[in-house]
């Protein structure tokens, strides 16, 4: 049986950011496509994920071919700025709550008939409302399991977070990400 206190979400950093945002770096689906491909890889096997591109300058460089790429967090040499981009909050969920040492946990996602559940990566930098929920889980050190949970749908998804014999209701935020730390005692 669940108890209050059990289930800690940390869910959807996007609002408490984006009021913030002043800069046209704020297309929120670059973030999302970096949690799809960081989901996908992670159930594929993958121990870890690398940002190539984690600090670029405002020109998108340094790069050797002279193509403008995006990143994570962009400096402004003449303003000496950070401008912190979508992708580094998403990133973040796996960063703060998939800590050193943590072992993946098989995670199955059962959509409703009207979602396709994403099966392995899909197309880079992905996310549509094609597939509905993704999710990865990681046993950590301390006992406890966190479930990063990515809503790729343009409305609010109600699923059931199972965890052994105990199970709670909750939902995702149309095109959010949420991350729950399950108690080391399930």
């Amino acid at each position: 049986m669940w108890k209050a206190g059990m289930l800690e979400p940390y869910s959807d950093w996007r609002r408490m950011w984006k009021a913030g945002m002043l800069e046209p770096y704020s297309d929120w689906r670059f973030g999302e496509g970096y949690a799809h491909d960081i989901i996908g890889d992670l159930n594929a096997g993958a121990v870890g994920w690398i940002d190539w591109n984690l600090l670029l300058d405002d020109k998108g460089g340094p790069n050797h071919i002279g193509n403008v790429c995006d990143a994570a967090v962009v400096i402004d040499a003449k303003q000496q700025m950070l401008n912190v981009h979508p992708q580094y909050y998403y990133i973040g969920h796996f960063s703060k709550f998939l800590v050193p040492g943590s072992r993946h946990v098989t995670t199955k996602v059962s959509a409703p008939k009207k979602y396709k559940p994403s099966q392995g990566p899909g197309p880079y930098g992905t996310c549509t409302g094609e597939g509905g929920l993704e999710a990865t889980s990681a046993l950590r050190p301390d006992g406890q399991t966190a479930v990063v949970v990515l809503n790729c749908a343009d409305e609010d998804i109600d699923f059931k977070l199972l965890a052994g014999a105990s199970a709670v209701k909750a939902s995702a935020p149309r095109r959010s990400i949420t991350t729950y730390l399950l108690p080391a005692a399930l």
